[in-house]
């Protein structure tokens, strides 16, 4: 089988910067040292940091909603999207008459990764996420497809194939396009589809029709490229499986056009146990992805006669739509990342002719019973 050959030797470079960078769990009401001294008046994180009091202001962990990112035909050709969780500020990023679509968002939400047509083939680019800095990351005789980042935003995987009757392969590059990696899963007989990371990084969960040609959902190990397991064993078709941001949930879309029943939205253990219908709903649901906090589900429904983004409870509950398209647009295949930023108030003292306050991003990874935060400043 023809595959894409390694077309990069050469890793992204790094620069050491400034900023120092402080890990903090929290367990139940108390926040325990991991690198610095610390001490805590809940709901406020105190800091000992070079002798400087920063106090951070964290009002709800549970409070990270970010940015959606979708593809939507209103204007014509696909264009990718920008909204707020709530279905707000919606706006085009692309305006661009190639076809648009499939957006994946950094996790910070600071660039959106998608597919365009815009050089007669279709190629994964990467923009910042205001639309601006656009750049072509992929070349050659190849068509490109389902991008997605990893965790800390450094690299991308996807799924590319030769133009022509070929087979669907998994790849890995940097976030720049340089070190094309794969194929990252041997399958010589059928296509391997639809990845994404898992929220540590380690592993990648994606769709591959071996080997009863039905789409199952199968999760490789990069460290060691294998051993690769299949997680689902029935005569149904399995996509787009995507990991909840702590890793014991896995929402995918079972069903297509070629079932009798419209496709549902569920969600199963990590393992592949437990597999629970949360979209139930006659209409087409599809293209599930949680939240950053993974309180919620954003996906892709027809149930009112054309696609648009929907999103509801991890649990299913309390479905609401987010756009509306009129008939022959769609909204579709949603993307949601971004972490909150807090502030940061240094006491004038402190601040030695510095900013007296900081915007200060940071990273929530929830898990029952905890969070873990990552945050990153320079004094």
């Amino acid at each position: 089988m023809n595959r894409v050959r390694q077309q990069h030797d050469h890793s992204l470079s790094a620069s050491a910067g400034s900023a120092s960078q402080i890990y903090t769990r929290y367990q139940a009401t108390t926040y325990q040292r991991t690198m610095k001294t610390e001490r805590v008046i809940h709901p406020q994180l105190t800091i000992f940091l070079l002798s400087a009091l920063i106090i951070l202001v964290i009002p709800s962990v549970a409070s990270a909603r970010g940015k959606i990112a979708y593809t939507s035909y209103q204007d014509g050709p696909g264009e990718i999207y920008l909204m707020n969780s709530d279905g707000t500020g919606q706006i085009n990023l692309t305006n661009n008459p190639a076809d648009d679509f499939q957006p994946a968002l950094a996790p910070n939400a600071s660039k959106i990764a998608f597919v365009s047509y815009r050089v007669g083939a279709f190629g994964i680019y990467v923009m910042n996420s205001d639309g601006t800095g656009t750049i072509r990351l992929t070349t050659g005789a190849y068509e490109y497809a389902h991008p997605a980042f990893s965790p800390d935003g450094t690299k991308i995987v996807f799924q590319a194939r030769l133009i022509g009757p070929f087979n669907w392969d998994l790849y890995m590059m940097n976030a720049d396009g340089t070190n094309l990696v794969g194929p990252l899963f041997f399958n010589e007989n059928g296509d391997d589809v639809e990845p994404s990371f898992s929220p540590d990084g380690s592993r990648v969960v994606f769709s591959s029709n071996i080997p009863d040609n039905f789409p199952q959902i199968w999760v490789i190990d990069l460290s060691a490229q294998s051993p690769e397991v299949q997680l689902t064993h029935e005569f149904l078709p399995f996509h787009d499986p995507v990991f909840s941001p702590n890793g014991t949930k896995i929402a995918f879309t079972l069903g297509d056009a070629s079932t009798p029943e419209a496709p549902e939205v569920m969600v199963m253990n990590s393992d592949g146990t437990n597999l629970i219908n949360v979209s139930n709903n006659p209409g087409s649901d599809k293209h599930p992805v949680f939240s950053p906090d993974g309180t919620k589900i954003a996906f892709t429904s027809s149930r009112d006669g054309t696609d648009d983004i929907y999103v509801m409870n991890a649990d299913g509950s309390n479905q609401v739509p987010l756009t509306s398209s009129s008939l022959g647009s769609g909204n579709l295949d949603p993307s949601w990342a971004g972490n909150p930023s807090v502030n940061v108030d240094i006491p004038d003292d402190l601040a030695r002719g510095q900013e007296s306050a900081l915007t200060v991003p940071i990273n929530v990874t929830d898990t029952p019973g905890e969070a873990i935060i990552s945050y990153d400043f320079a004094l």
